[in-house]
């Protein structure tokens, strides 16, 4: 099987326009990372509050009281 230089040359060509497009879609992954992150906390900041309010709430109380609570 010969090797033709056409196909060298489409080979080298795809190679190096998938580093560039990895090189691309790498450095645009922190910054996705960070914004995971940060609403992950925020989802845990909230789920924490829901359970404290779900804990603070007794039957028969009026949806004013608790409100009043705040």
């Amino acid at each position: 099987m010969t090797i033709d230089p056409n196909q060298t040359l489409v080979y080298v060509a795809v190679f190096v326009v998938g580093l560039i497009l990895g090189a691309v879609l790498f450095s645009s992954g922190r910054k996705w990372r960070r914004k995971y992150e940060d609403e992950r906390i925020r989802y845990d900041a909230l789920k924490l509050e829901h359970q404290r309010l779900v804990d603070e709430y007794r039957p028969g109380t009026k949806i004013g009281d608790l409100d009043l609570r705040r």
